[in-house]
């Protein structure tokens, strides 16, 4: 909020500034200026001063530049709460209107596209409402791009529902652009009416048109073709009853073979929207087969809308019976050029997810021909394939066919192409999901173990991952540990992996194989390496090595392995890299709470150091640090540097930042807490705060070498 001078001292300058747009002609200037009047109209006292320039602000929606058009629109917003000032901006966007449009049919063209945006202002929503009778004309204006301008601006205020009933008005005039001479002005038409239908009060009005729609489908223009598709996904989404669009059905079968990829692309994708629909249902089973051709189409986003298309056509059974051919066609396909195979091979696995058991024994007869494909020279077919077999073995229906393929899967981890080989490992995470193939997955082990080294990071990162996940499920773990035992330390170099992803994963593998009692003497075996993760470059690295090495801490033994590296982690607190420190001093804070612990921090040298870590300026840092304070208060082992420690609090509270000012009386409440405390705190805040209370020109910091000084000489009495 303005100070009283400096609101006045701009408010004077507020005509200067208005004049100064007004003989402004560089655009980036004029947009300069339109800023600072915006961000003043947002002030209360200044709206009066600013109002005078509503005329010329208006005339500013007009302007070439659209950055300076909603600069102008944000200032009116502004100025529009108040109703004098609302009035004033409708009385003059009326009077904008109501010029002769071939004066300038470029101004009135963008004046009639600006209307949208007035009405996404909820204060400027009664202005647009109030122009709405004037743009209805413009629909017929003899200028196309006035027409187009128009029928665009009532689909994007058909929004707001304040509106529809001066829209309900408009809306024969707009029905009739659909047979207007200019392409561009019959595409915008159909982008409004699609927009309309998303609204419940023009549904009746949307259906009446339904049969120019089905006309426009044969336009000669491409354009205005695929608007008029995309028009009818917009019916198919929105009405409740689509019967009306069933004569459309035959048309839209056609144009699947159209020349153009978007016209094919929407009319395939539309046949799923319909489907959704029951009574049209029996319309869409006789254009099946036209349908099923397009996975053979030369166009790859044809062929990938066709399979998503058919799959969800296989999920209503009225459909199914239509898709019986369907299958075969796929099997063929299984035996032609690679990218129809691949298109074949990705329907294969769609269909087990819709309507499984009505093409259970199809997709069963399939299994046979995809394992083959495992081998195919095309890694691309490979990459398709192995996805495909990982997708049906989460079906028990196919379970016994996919273990057939698991020796080839095995091999796979070998392939060249590291796509195949990201694929192959991922699969054996869904694979071990399954008791009854345990026993495979076990011999997958160690050449999962030799990909944690792969060349390629996404392969480490799927291998490490799914390593991961069989560690997870203690069945499996128990039946791989001795193979597992051996990857550890294979496990921890993947922590220093140049891929974040697989330090991640590796930190996290550590974890989960320390719970298992049987690999922990191994994990320990390599502690040392484990500590050292907290002083690793990368700033994600320590934290998650600081997660793993609190997890083991939980376990006895593995928490002795910690204390006796408790020296090693006292010197991190002092590194220069704040992950590092922050990582250390969390590995303190966990151990305390350890009572066979607790002794060996007190032997340790971090009493003694501490006061000087809490001066650390991070705050990840500062918290666990404040924390192992406090223990040591409570204990009685602080008892030297106090009067630091309460400047340094005493710093803390002024601090920008809340969690460092917690930290701060944090440390203040809990020496309070304590008798021989209590009397020191006083007397060093007392005197802080004097020096800041009456030596104004002193600064906190100054007030702090005085007491230290003080300290010095002993001048403190209460110590």
């Amino acid at each position: 909020m303005c100070t009283v001078g400096l609101r006045d001292s701009f408010q004077a300058s507020i005509p200067s500034l208005v004049k100064r747009l007004q003989e402004e002609e560089d655009p980036d200037s004029q947009l300069g200026i339109m800023s600072t009047l915006g961000k003043a109209a947002e002030q209360l006292e200044l709206r009066g001063a600013i109002s005078s320039a509503i005329p010329f602000l208006t005339n500013l929606l007009m302007a070439k530049n659209s950055e300076l058009r909603k600069a102008s629109v944000s200032t009116l917003a502004s100025l529009a709460e108040d109703a004098d000032a609302r009035n004033t901006i409708r009385d003059a966007v009326l009077r904008l209107f109501q010029e002769p449009s071939d004066k300038d049919w470029h101004a009135t063209s963008t004046l009639t596209s600006t209307c949208a945006t007035l009405a996404s202002h909820a204060n400027l929503r009664d202005v647009a409402s109030s122009a709405i009778p004037l743009l209805v004309p413009l629909l017929k204006h003899e200028q196309s791009d006035i027409r187009q301008a128009a029928a665009t601006a009532l689909g994007e205020l058909a929004e707001h529902a304040e509106l529809h009933d001066k829209i309900q008005g408009a809306i024969p005039i707009l029905v009739d652009l659909l047979q207007d001479e200019k392409p561009d002005v019959q595409e915008a038409t159909l982008s409004s009416l699609g927009k309309l239908a998303e609204q419940v009060q023009f549904h009746e009005a949307v259906q009446a048109i339904i049969p120019s729609l089905v006309v426009l489908l044969a336009h000669y223009d491409a354009d205005v073709q695929l608007a008029c598709v995309r028009a009818f996904t917009k019916l198919a989404d929105n009405l409740k009853s689509c019967v009306s669009i069933t004569n459309a059905i035959p048309v839209l079968a056609q144009m699947l073979a159209h020349e153009e990829r978007l016209i094919q692309v929407d009319c395939v994708s539309i046949f799923a929207k319909l489907a959704e629909h029951a009574e049209l249902r029996g319309a869409l089973l006789v254009h099946i087969p036209r349908l099923i051709e397009r996975i053979k189409d030369n166009d790859s986003y044809v062929r990938s809308a066709a399979v998503s298309t058919l799959a969800k056509l296989a999920g209503q059974e009225e459909l199914r019976e239509g898709m019986k051919t369907f299958v075969s066609s796929l099997m063929d396909m299984l035996k032609e050029q690679h990218w129809r195979q691949v298109a074949a091979i990705a329907t294969i696995a769609e269909m087990a997810n819709y309507g499984e058991y009505e093409f259970r024994n199809e997709i069963k007869a399939a299994i046979p021909s995809l394992i083959a494909l495992l081998k195919d020279a095309d890694s691309d077919v490979r990459s398709a394939t192995v996805s495909t077999l990982s997708k049906l073995a989460t079906q028990t229906q196919f379970r016994n066919e996919i273990r057939l393929a698991i020796p080839t899967f095995v091999e796979l981890l070998n392939d060249q192409d590291w796509h195949s080989r990201a694929a192959t490992v991922c699969v054996f995470v869904e694979l071990a999901q399954h008791a009854e193939l345990h026993d495979l997955v076990r011999q997958t082990v160690p050449a999962l173990i030799n990909l944690c080294k792969d060349k390629s990071s996404d392969v480490r990162s799927a291998a490490m991952s799914t390593l991961g996940k069989l560690a997870e499920n203690a069945e499996l773990r128990e039946k791989v540990h001795k193979s597992v035992k051996q990857a550890i330390p294979a496990v921890i170099d993947r922590c220093y992996d140049n891929n974040s992803d697989v330090r991640s994963a590796a930190i996290i593998i550590l974890g989960k194989l320390a719970e298992n009692a049987e690999l922990q003497a191994a994990i320990r075996k390599s502690f040392r390496q484990i500590i050292d993760l907290l002083r690793h470059q990368s700033p994600t690295v320590p934290p998650a090595a600081a997660g793993l090495v609190c997890t083991l801490s939980e376990d006895p033994s593995m928490r002795a392995s910690v204390k006796r590296r408790l020296e090693d982690i006292y010197l991190l607190l002092k590194d220069n890299a704040p992950a590092t420190r922050a990582a250390a001093a969390k590995v303190v804070e966990t151990l305390m709470k350890y009572p066979d612990a607790q002794s060996a921090i007190l032997e340790s040298p971090i009493p003694l150091t501490l006061v000087e870590r809490l001066q650390d300026p991070e705050v990840e840092v500062l918290k666990p640090l404040t924390s192992i304070f406090c223990f040591l208060v409570n204990q009685g082992q602080i008892s030297q540097g106090i009067v630091q420690v309460i400047l340094d609090a005493l710093r803390a509270l002024d601090h920008a930042d809340p969690s460092i000012q917690a930290c701060g009386a944090t440390i203040l409440l809990v020496m309070a807490a304590h008798a021989r405390f209590k009397d020191i705190l006083c007397e060093v805040c007392a005197i802080h705060g004097s020096f800041r209370l009456f030596m104004r020109d002193a600064s906190p910091q100054d007030a702090d070498i005085i007491l230290q000084r003080m300290e010095y000489f002993g001048l403190l009495k209460e110590l």
